[in-house]
Parts: C-alpha cells; sequence; structure tokens
C-alpha cells in the first residue's frame, strides 16, 4: 500500500513511486452530510522509464523469451490478418537475443530502445545476423532535443553474426533513444533478424 487518503482536491499526487513500475488506484466518492459513499472505482497506471544511465549495457539474459526487456517498447504493424509476433526475445544460437521472424511480420516492425544518457566516449555497439535477403535492418537514433529520428546504420543480409559499432561523440552530453526497424516483404520460413548487444552504449 504506496498511500490511503483522503481529499477534497479532484487531483492527488503520490510521491516515492518506483520508475516502470504499475500501480492498482481504488477511487470512491464520500459525502459527509447526509452521510453517504459511492462503491470504489478502480483503475492502473504505469509510471514512466528512468533514462539510463551512461555505459548502458542491455543484456536479455534476464528477459522471458517471447517477450522484451522493462522500458522496451514495440511499434510494429503487420499486413498478415494472423499476426502475433513483434520483436521479442529468444535463444538464437544459445544465447538469448532480440530477434524477429519476417515470416511472421510482413510489414513494418519496429522496437524502440529507453532514453539512454550519453556522455563523450560512448559507442553503440552490438552484433546481428539478418538470415533474409528480402528484409533490411535499420538503425535509427534521436536526441532529447530533436526529437527527430536519423538513420545511422542500414544492415543487409548476413549468414553469421556481424559486429558493428557506431561512434556517439555528436549526441555526447545528451539523451537518446535508439529505434530498430525492418520492413519485410517475404512470408517464407525461418527468415530470423537477430540482434544481441554486446555493450549498446560503451
Amino acid at each position: 500500500l504506496v498511500a490511503d487518503t483522503t481529499t477534497a482536491d479532484l487531483s492527488l499526487a503520490f510521491a516515492h513511486l518506483s520508475p516502470a513500475t504499475t500501480y492498482r488506484v481504488r477511487v470512491r466518492g464520500i459525502v459527509l452530510s447526509p452521510a453517504q459513499q459511492s462503491d470504489w472505482v478502480e483503475t492502473l497506471f504505469t509510471t514512466e522509464c528512468d533514462v539510463a544511465l551512461p555505459n548502458f549495457n542491455q543484456s536479455f539474459e534476464t528477459t522471458n523469451l517471447l517477450s522484451l526487456p522493462v522500458c522496451w517498447d514495440s511499434e510494429s504493424q503487420s499486413s498478415l490478418a494472423d499476426y502475433t509476433k513483434n520483436w521479442a526475445v529468444s535463444a538464437e544460437a544459445g544465447n538469448k537475443s532480440l530477434s524477429l521472424n519476417t515470416s511472421e511480420a510482413y510489414g513494418s516492425a519496429v522496437v524502440l530502445s529507453p532514453m539512454i544518457a550519453v556522455q563523450d566516449d560512448n559507442i553503440l555497439s552490438y552484433r546481428y545476423r539478418n538470415l533474409t535477403h528480402d528484409a533490411t535492418l535499420k538503425v535509427e537514433i534521436r536526441g532529447a532535443a530533436t526529437r527527430q529520428f536519423s538513420q545511422v546504420i542500414l544492415e543487409g543480409g548476413h549468414s553469421g553474426w556481424q559486429q558493428t559499432s557506431f561512434d556517439l561523440q555528436a549526441f555526447a552530453g545528451d539523451t537518446i533513444q535508439l529505434r530498430f526497424s525492418v520492413v519485410s516483404r517475404s512470408t517464407a520460413e525461418g527468415n530470423i533478424i537477430a540482434i544481441d548487444f554486446a555493450d549498446p552504449a560503451k
């Protein structure tokens, strides 16, 4: 129980809440004279994520399969009527990675990182593999000041894991967000695109 209070105001501020946490709130109206009260009305809300500190390192090993890490968000859209899968964590070659099966995501598939604070010596570093030539992985970055995504990397098809790094010096002192997107034009089975972060911002 975080708070149990009575107020005559139409709004109430809660303090000392944890980031990226869902809370349940129950509200009812009370009339003092004559004494009466309404039924309880319940709602849920989730607090925003904190900005990740510099040298942020995203590991997928503690994330449940077929889900996303806390503070990552999917914006995928598909033209398939039976589409059920976005970006999610899966087991690739014995390690967990963020992956997408393009045969189940015909159309646009987008995943957003949490906001990350950047300092002078930070780099974006990850490895990936793209087992399809019908879809390209696009990596974009936006800073808190501009709020506009800019493409920084475009990855084609590779049968094996490829290491990629990008210097974040231009964003030093800023807070950034990463966007990984794929536009798939194939429903062929087994076209897996996977991302495994060594150090997303090192």
